[in-house]
């Protein structure tokens, strides 16, 4: 049941990962031009329960800040391979 507590608590954890991410990505300069790229994507709510719901199957489950990296890695190396090809 989602009502107004649990969505405050969903805000509240969002905002901590979106914290920790920012951090992490701080330490990590070659994922900055891809964290502010991917920035209006992910600070989508609809797209974080959408991709929430397809990868872990739960719209409440929340990527690991090590899982997030990761995808920022892998776009920004499919970005510089698209480049590089076409």
């Amino acid at each position: 049941m989602v009502g107004p507590t649990s969505r405050i608590r969903w805000r509240h954890r969002s905002g901590g990962l979106f914290l920790a991410v920012g951090c992490a990505v701080l330490r990590r300069p070659r994922l900055w031009p891809e964290a502010l790229r991917q920035l209006p994507t992910v600070a989508s709510r609809r797209y974080r329960t959408f991709r929430s719901v397809t990868a872990y199957g739960d719209p409440q489950r929340q990527p690991t800040v090590a899982e997030v990296l990761a995808w920022l890695g892998w776009a920004r190396s499919f970005r510089r391979a698209r480049t590089r090809h076409g």
